[in-house]
């Protein structure tokens, strides 16, 4: 998840949390307003709904969340690009080779509980013969947030978690009927 860590810079951004002003500064700006954005502090929250951290299956194999991480960058004037990166394994309920997959569902919901963005991603965990286990990984790098002085992006929540709708089991290598 090294791709996903946030730098402990400040960025010059358009519509980020306001800085804290005493009361002795009242000044009032026509139109928009540049702040610091600090990608670090600013960067919604990960949540993973209850119950949506493992997926199992009937023959009793589960899929897991062990990892999560954002990063934030100013894309152009008052969008900023949100990258969300998953990781977690498989457990298979008893021995076997093959690639297993799963439904992730990561979203971005705005203060009033809105999905502004949501995509379902497939991951893939590759478990080899004679083992138990496997690990996935992905990293969505297309989620578009536009931000303002009603809507900074700290009021964003970001959530992903498994979405729930059917997991395929996709053999290693296919048999042949004969």
């Amino acid at each position: 998840m090294a791709g996903c860590s946030g730098a402990n810079t400040f960025i010059s951004g358009v519509y980020g949390t306001p800085p804290d002003v005493n009361a002795t500064q009242v000044a009032t700006p026509a139109g928009p307003t540049r702040v610091d954005f600090d990608p670090d502090t600013e960067c919604p929250v990960i949540n993973i709904p209850a119950g949506a951290s493992a997926y199992g299956t009937p023959n009793g194999s589960q899929f897991s969340i062990s990892n999560f991480a954002r990063e934030c960058d100013l894309a152009s004037g008052t969008t900023v690009t949100i990258k969300i990166g998953v990781e977690g394994h498989v457990i298979l309920a008893g021995a076997g080779g093959g690639t297993y997959s799963a439904p992730v569902r990561i979203s971005i919901r705005d203060n009033n509980e809105k999905a502004v963005y949501t995509k379902v991603v497939r991951v893939s965990a590759t478990v080899e013969p004679g083992t138990a286990q496997g690990k996935f990984q992905v990293v969505d790098t297309s989620a578009p947030i536009t931000i303002g002085l009603q809507q900074p992006l700290s009021s964003y929540d970001i959530e992903v978690g498994f979405d729930g709708k059917g997991m395929t089991n996709l053999p290693h290598k296919k048999k042949k009927r004969g």
